[in-house]
């Protein structure tokens, strides 16, 4: 980790490009390879997915291109787990949904059908408690809409909105 990175993860961008998606601290940094990973370039903060607590996150590439991200978006405390979309291989980013306001912390997204995605991740109800006492569950979908100006962003400064995942 030259650049204080840790916890990649990698995802197959429709062009065989992989992008990586890396935790640095309370950033994230992007990086894409165009030879099958054995070099990374355009190493670069992802100023889109700021602020994020200092903790993992997941992204997971839909067969129609779209990324979709998820990690803490409660400034430094592991709360408020969102949906972050890029639909254009991880340029640019968006957040759309507060997928649960209470304590939050590592999640997996693993891409299922119709644009939607299978979510587990550590969690609690109450956004001031530690976020390991129950393992979640959901599916987040990426909207269907003809551009990114017709989404809604969530505010990431700790909104919540999404109220919990059940």
């Amino acid at each position: 980790p030259a650049f204080g990175d840790n916890e990649c993860e990698p995802v197959l961008l429709n062009n065989g490009s992989i992008l990586l998606n890396m935790r640095a601290g309370s950033a994230r940094l992007l990086g894409r390879s165009d030879d099958s990973g054995r070099s990374f370039v355009d190493i670069h903060p992802a100023r889109d997915l700021e602020p994020v607590a200092n903790c993992q996150g997941s992204t997971a590439a839909l067969s129609d291109g779209t990324l979709l991200f998820t990690a803490p978006a409660g400034g430094t405390a592991r709360r408020n787990l969102s949906l972050a979309v890029s639909r254009d291989s991880g340029s640019s980013w968006r957040y759309i949904q507060s997928v649960h306001s209470g304590a939050s912390a590592y999640s997996a997204l693993a891409p299922t059908t119709g644009g939607c995605a299978a979510l587990l991740f550590e969690g609690a109800a109450d956004p001031e408690a530690k976020p390991y006492a129950h393992i979640y569950y959901t599916t987040v979908c990426a909207p269907q809409l003809k551009s990114d100006d017709d989404a809604t962003a969530v505010s990431m400064r700790g909104a919540g909105g999404g109220g919990g995942a059940g």
